[in-house]
């Protein structure tokens, strides 16, 4: 799996194996590759534990579904929620042949919160 995070100060955008939390000189920070470099820092361990939590909820499959014929919109949507609850990814739904391929697979981007 890949993710890839921009920093806190929007001035790096990195492909992170892995991320820590870390006290240090009383800041929570968020820690990249072994305590190497500072992503993130926040006022208290329940929020940068909440970012982290965030993160990880981002790590999902996405997919392409491509819907054959002419489909009502609601119908469209029940699929859609359909296969959110059976495959639990993020699904983008397009009216032609029934299609489903992942994009990105196993690739992530995550921006930093400020606080």
């Amino acid at each position: 799996m890949e993710i890839w995070i921009r920093t806190q100060d929007r001035e790096c955008l990195m492909k992170v194996d892995r991320l820590d939390y870390d006290l240090s000189l009383g800041e929570h920070r968020i820690m990249v590759n072994g305590y190497q470099t500072l992503v993130g820092k926040y006022n208290t361990q329940a929020r940068a534990l909440e970012v982290l939590d965030d993160i990880s909820s981002k790590i999902k499959n996405q997919f392409i579904v491509k819907v054959k014929g002419l489909w009502r919109p609601k119908d469209i949507e029940r699929m859609k929620d359909s296969l959110i609850k059976d495959y639990n990814g993020e699904f983008i739904m397009e009216t032609q042949p029934l299609d489903i391929k992942p994009i990105n697979l196993n690739l992530i981007y995550y921006e930093m919160p400020k606080e």
